[in-house]
Order: structure tokens, then C-alpha cells, then sequence
């Protein structure tokens, strides 16, 4: 059994990014914001609500399908105390991704999460459940929301789907006291092997991971930062390190119903001789209404245990 967290080492030796995406992805992302502003300027322009919250991290990866599986960052919007009302919402995303992992062919993985949210005052409590495909080399296995893979060199190359692994979060908003200081939010998830390990679709084991989000508002723009740690179950005979994991970025507010911005996401590597995964996350966050939201995203690997590239969006309804 083979276990690394991407490719670690390419043709010549170094992880060789195709760089010349970066402007391509940033553009697409970007232009849809500019796009939809231009074409539905009343709905963009509408004053009826504030739209843009300071950004927190899109590990909604339904919002961000990883969750995300890896994805980073979404806007959320920046409500007082008293405007924490419950509110129950249902996410549906779609991300398709694709890489080399240890200078095999390439592989494609679509991740499709359902996402049941329900916020209380500061209280917020989610579960995803996801469908994952990967079409590639049998050394290559997908997880939910990091890029382990595990796998046989002696499979060959396959095609296997079904259900991903089940994740559930629950979190809890600070309330700055007073507008100076960012909004703060506390958050513990647990990964269950709901994911068939035998098709290679999870390790077989279950995850926990705690984290603190930071995001502070600073007019049209808007400042955020996450920095967590998770702890990997071991499948049989393998030992996978734990580690930290981050984020920092920024986000404008186009119109009060269009933002757009970048993130920077990182984590420690799982396995001893590889690469943490590093990925460059343009995005933009569109308010269609009171009760719908919709989401789009780029991924840019930057290193070994990283997808070349990667595309999603998601839509999420309000109650």
C-alpha cells in the first residue's frame, strides 16, 4: 500500500504547477461577479439588505464543496447579536478537480456535498453528506476535505463512486465588543468513514478537527484568517500524522449584492516524505434574494499534495 498526500515528486523531480492558469482563474471567478452585475444590475444593486459579511472559511465546502473537500472560503455576512436569529438552510455543491499524484496519469475527482445547516443565536450546527467519483490510477484515493491519497500501484486504473464521507460541524460566534475588534468563530468537526474504503473512497477511519476563524470588516473590504488542527484515524498499517491547518484572505464587495476574493489555503503534510498542501482560491459570493445564495469558486494547487487545478459552485437556500 502506497500512501502520500498528492503527487510527490513530478517529472523532473519538483511540483511544476501550470502558473499560467492563475490569471485564467482569477479572471473567471472574478468575471462572474462583474457578470452578473452587468446583467442583472436591479438585483446587484438592490439596498434592501447589507450583502457582504466579513469572510469566514468556506469550509461549507458545500459552499465551497470540500469542505469544500479542501475549499476555502466564502463570504458570510456580518450580523449584530440581534440579528442571530435561527435560520435553517440547505447547500447543494459541485467541484470537479484534477492532478497528477506521484507522476501518474492523471486524475479526476468530482465531489458533489448536500449540506443541512441550522443556526440558533450563536450556535451553528451543520451536516454534510457528499457523493465523490475519482477516475484515475489505483494508487490514487479520494477523501472528503483533505487530499490523502492511499491506494495499491497494482490496481490499475479505475473508476469508482458513492457516498463520501459524512462531516459534522458545530460552531459558536463571538461577538466583538466593540467594532474595532474581528468576529470570532470557534468550531469543532468530526469526519465519519461513511466512505467505502475498499473502493478507495476513504481511509476507513474517522477525523476530528478544531478550528478558529477570524474575519474583521474594513468598509468594502473585508480581512479573514483560520487556523486549525486535525487528527487523522489510521487505516491497518498505516500511521498518518496529524497537523495544522490554515487560511488567510481577503474579500471586496463589488455591490451590496455581489463580493468577490482570494484565499490562501495550507496543511501540514499527513505522511513523512511529502509536500503539505498549499491551494490559491479565487471566488465570488452572489446574493440572489432574502433566500437564495450562490457561489463560485477556483483551486489552484500550488504544491505536490495539491490539485492542478480545480472548479465549483454551490447554492444554498434560506428558511
Amino acid at each position: 500500500m502506497k500512501i502520500q498526500d498528492g503527487r510527490s515528486e513530478s517529472r523532473n523531480g519538483s511540483c511544476t504547477p501550470p502558473r499560467r492558469w492563475v490569471p485564467v482563474l482569477l479572471y473567471l471567478s472574478w468575471l462572474a461577479g462583474a457578470g452578473f452585475t452587468l446583467a442583472f444590475p436591479r438585483a446587484a444593486f438592490a439596498q434592501d439588505e447589507p450583502a457582504f459579511r466579513a469572510v469566514a472559511r468556506i469550509d461549507d465546502k458545500a459552499s465551497r464543496p470540500r469542505v469544500l473537500p479542501r475549499f476555502s472560503a466564502i463570504a458570510r455576512s456580518d450580523r449584530d447579536r440581534g440579528d442571530l436569529d435561527r435560520e435553517l438552510s440547505l447547500s447543494a455543491g459541485f467541484e470537479l478537480s484534477r492532478g497528477d499524484f506521484n507522476d501518474s496519469d492523471r486524475t479526476e475527482i468530482t465531489f458533489l456535498p448536500i449540506t443541512l445547516k441550522y443556526q440558533n443565536g450563536p450556535w451553528i450546527a451543520s451536516l454534510t453528506v457528499p457523493y465523490i467519483r475519482i477516475n484515475g490510477p489505483g494508487d490514487v484515493v479520494g477523501g472528503t476535505e483533505s487530499s490523502l491519497v492511499i491506494g495499491s500501484d497494482a490496481a490499475g486504473r479505475r473508476t469508482e463512486s458513492g457516498l463520501g464521507d459524512v462531516v459534522t460541524r458545530v460552531s459558536y460566534l463571538i461577538d466583538p465588543p466593540t467594532p474595532a475588534f474581528p468576529l470570532v468563530e470557534l468550531t469543532g468537526r468530526i469526519k465519519f468513514p461513511t466512505a467505502d474504503e475498499d473502493e478507495g473512497l476513504g481511509t476507513g477511519k474517522a477525523d476530528y478537527s478544531a478550528q478558529i476563524d477570524v474575519s474583521k470588516q474594513l468598509g468594502r473590504f473585508s480581512a479573514f484568517g483560520t487556523l486549525g488542527y486535525r487528527v487523522l484515524g489510521d487505516p491497518s498499517g498505516v500511521d498518518l500524522d496529524d497537523g495544522f491547518l490554515g487560511s488567510i484572505g481577503f474579500g471586496v464587495r463589488l455591490s451590496p449584492r455581489v463580493s468577490a476574493g482570494l484565499a490562501f489555503d495550507l496543511r501540514e503534510a499527513s505522511t513523512s516524505g511529502t509536500d503539505g498542501s498549499r491551494e490559491l482560491v479565487p471566488f465570488t459570493s452572489f446574493r440572489w434574494s432574502d433566500r437564495w445564495r450562490i457561489g463560485t469558486y477556483g483551486v489552484f494547487g500550488l504544491s505536490d499534495s495539491s490539485p492542478d487545478l480545480g472548479l465549483g459552485f454551490s447554492v444554498r437556500r434560506i428558511w
